[in-house]
């Protein structure tokens, strides 16, 4: 599909489609594993795109909130071309509220996009609580949710007894810490290599509690693990409320993470 948006042979470096594959065991609906693949590899390349806009960045990411906030780009670079097949696919699998939660996740997504490059080269180092806020939202949980949701036909709004228990909103917020505890641990390697290691909680907690590299990796692996036993005890938790949707749901954002 690339391919044919580009206009040429295209392979990237690394093979998403497996990855997105064995992250999503639940999604069994052609289209939308598509759409899954086709999303994880346009928001890779906008970030790579907006990334490298060192002058002007501003613009651009203003540019793709108005394309967002239309569902269509006007412009008729590979970039805009694939955001609108990317479109037509998400209209195509996600109901219109799904859509709406995408759509704004990316607008509030490109909000903070300057306050992220900012922390990146070391303009401005946040507290834990700080960064916490800002990779919660960054680390793209929510888009992972709706996908599931979707491939579930799920809405959790429709069950009173599932959105008023806390156990509900502990699991997800358990699950999104755990998302980007692990990320930051993989990927920190790569993000100091191109000089971004500052936009990393291991940089964070060296930076607010004084200590050295290897100090800071151990206590992200542990609260990566300490959070997985959150998630797995509010998961049993809400198992007892003896709805199948919300098992699978659970299910599936687990397979995610593990």
């Amino acid at each position: 599909m690339i391919s044919d948006v580009k206009g040429e042979y295209h392979k990237d470096q690394d093979n998403f489609s497996d990855a997105v594959t064995f992250c999503f065991p639940t999604i069994k609906k052609h289209d939308l594993l598509i759409t899954v693949n086709f999303w994880n590899a346009f928001s890779l390349y906008l970030d790579d795109f907006l990334d490298k806009k060192t002058v002007d960045q501003a613009h651009y990411v203003a540019l793709w909130k108005t394309y967002m906030a239309n569902k269509v780009s006007t412009g008729s670079d590979f970039l805009d071309r694939m955001y609108n097949v990317l479109s037509g696919w998400l209209d195509r699998v996600l109901t219109p509220k799904l859509r709406q939660i995408h759509d704004q996740w990316f607008g509030e997504w490109l909000s903070i996009y300057d306050m992220m490059e900012e922390i990146k080269v070391g303009k401005g180092i946040p507290t834990l609580e700080q960064y916490h806020d800002i990779r919660t939202l960054d680390v793209g949980y929510i888009i992972m949710q709706i996908f599931i949701y979707a491939s579930l036909e799920f809405d959790p709004d429709d069950y009173p007894e599932i959105i008023n228990n806390p156990n509900w909103h502990l699991f997800n917020t358990w699950s999104v810490r755990n998302f980007y505890y692990a990320n930051d641990v993989y990927s920190s390697k790569k993000e100091t290599m191109q000089q971004q290691g500052k936009f990393t909680l291991i940089y964070i907690i060296m930076h607010n509690d004084k200590c050295d590299a290897q100090t800071a990796c151990d206590k992200v692996v542990a609260m990566t693990h300490e959070s997985w036993e959150m998630i797995y005890k509010y998961a049993t938790l809400l198992a007892e409320l003896d709805i199948p949707a919300l098992n699978d749901y659970t299910y599936g954002i687990m397979c995610l993470l593990k």
